[in-house]
């Protein structure tokens, strides 16, 4: 391409004025980049991730549910109303105290759940009775020691 120092210049190939053009093809040029660069900073802000502040929120919100969740189904430790258990009257003990009867001979664990349930798991020392069973083997069962069911 012969290059004049004017303003103009000629296209070797097409012998063309070529003042006019240039600076159209310049600005194609530049458009067409603006416009990937603006695909490319548009794809960039779709990949990002959320903001730390959402995070922390997102967080809180999973912990309070998982804390809340806990505090519901925990039972252990937790003294119910009376007045919502079957039999109110009736004396409670702990699990400790009921033990230390126990090793003291001052009380007797009578296990009333079904046989399966006994047979799986049970605290150490205690009778089968199951519930449906107890009123015939009342009889049975120790009147000088304190009788803990469970």
């Amino acid at each position: 391409m012969a290059y004049n120092s004017g303003r103009t210049h000629q296209h070797e190939r097409f012998g063309l004025d070529c003042a006019y053009t240039l600076p159209v093809l310049q600005f194609r040029i530049i458009h067409i980049q603006e416009g990937e660069m603006a695909k490319r900073r548009k794809h960039r802000q779709t990949k990002k991730s959320l903001p730390i502040s959402v995070w922390i929120v997102g967080l809180a919100g999973i912990i309070l549910v998982g804390v809340g969740l806990i505090v519901l189904t925990d039972q252990s430790g937790s003294n119910p109303n009376p007045s919502s258990l079957p039999h109110p009257n009736v004396p409670r003990v702990s699990p400790a105290e009921a033990h230390n009867q126990q090793q003291s001979g001052t009380g007797v664990i009578i296990d009333v759940r079904e046989a399966p349930f006994y047979q799986e798991s049970r605290a150490a020392g205690a009778l089968s009775v199951p519930e449906e069973e107890l009123l015939a083997h009342i009889e049975d069962l120790p009147n000088d020691k304190t009788l803990i069911f469970y």
